[in-house]
């Protein structure tokens, strides 16, 4: 037999199982927050932003392949890895409302405990299949991770999605001096009725024409936070939004530069980050901005800046508030 025909299938089989394990295990990269938050590794070339100072997202390109949602890894109030899960679950149900369960959750282990439930994730181009992990460990800290992929490519995709949510991590001189859960809050309650929202005691609240809501420190404003009502019908693309939000902050600060590019995080709803350098006078602030556009053509903006030096610190505290946000009233008065 000539050895030829011997080695031009062992050949083809090595090349076989060279792009396979290529296509399986591809070069990461490790991305570190402008802010110093937190750093992940992930494929070349996919986008990386943070929500709401606490759920790192990782997508690829365009966002109709796979994408990862992750939340940092921090103490959390939940006594176990359900009730973790079914708080993550009403963060998905924002940022993914067209998330359909079709399993049960169930736990897996003791230390860590894991929770694990799946879901279909109807989107124009294609079905995805979708799974939402929480992990609480024994030392009181936990972690939800969801992620999703086309049906078809689940299998193929999920070892690499679960890697990169394994990489995100705190660095050491990250980890905030103080914590939203040792300050204390206050339940705010509009004079007019048209929302309410959760603020440290002492704080400042403000409302201004369009359903606009800024929690302030004191009176500077130098470390605040603000949110809108659902206004605007028929807004443009959260991108749009974004950028006219920033032309006008623009005109109340000396200076307004983004921090890296920013991220279209999500199509349905409409999500755009960014994050961003504000300098007032001789203070200079990191801040955040996050636009979302619902299917109805209404927009949300969510903004908090601080001082660089403290950031880090009141970054919870001013999410917290954010998250506390609940308007009424009818929409775009």
């Amino acid at each position: 037999m000539s050895t030829r025909f011997v080695l031009a299938p062992l050949l083809a089989l090595a090349l076989l199982l060279s792009a396979a394990s290529s296509l399986a295990q591809p070069r990461l990269v490790q991305y570190t927050d402008p802010q110093g938050r937190f750093t992940v590794l992930h494929p070349q070339g996919w986008r990386v932003s943070l929500l709401l100072g606490r759920v790192v997202v990782v997508a690829q390109p365009g966002l109709n392949s796979a994408c990862l949602f992750a939340s940092l890894p921090r103490p959390v109030e939940a006594q176990s890895a359900r009730e973790l899960l079914d708080n993550a679950a009403k963060v998905i149900a924002r940022l993914q409302p067209q998330a359909a369960p079709i399993s049960q959750p169930h736990t897996i282990g003791s230390n860590p405990e894991v929770c694990v439930q799946r879901f279909e994730l109807k989107r124009a181009k294609a079905n995805n299949t979708a799974v939402l992990r929480a992990v609480r460990r024994g030392d009181g800290t936990g972690q939800f991770v969801f992620y999703f992929a086309p049906a078809g490519r689940f299998s193929e995709l999920e070892p690499l999605l679960l890697r990169i949510a394994r990489s995100v991590a705190i660095p050491e001189q990250a980890n905030p001096t103080g914590s939203a859960s040792e300050v204390r809050f206050v339940t705010y309650n509009d004079p007019a009725g048209e929302f309410t929202c959760a603020i440290p005691e002492g704080w400042q609240v403000t409302t201004l024409p369009g359903k606009i809501i800024v929690v302030s420190e004191d009176e500077t404003q130098v470390v605040c936070a603000l949110a809108t009502a659902r206004i605007r019908p028929n807004a443009p693309p959260a991108k749009r939004c974004a950028e006219e939000f920033l032309d006008l902050l623009k005109q109340l600060a000396d200076e307004v530069v983004p921090a890296e590019e920013g991220v279209q995080v999500c199509h349905v709803p409409d999500i755009f980050a960014q994050a961003l350098r504000v300098k007032r006078g001789n203070v200079t602030c990191a801040a955040q901005l996050t636009v979302q556009r619902y299917s109805d053509g209404t927009v949300q903006y969510y903004y908090y800046q601080a001082d660089v030096q403290r950031f880090l610190d009141l970054e919870p505290i001013l999410c917290r508030i954010l998250s506390s946000v609940n308007t009424t009233g009818e929409v775009g008065k």
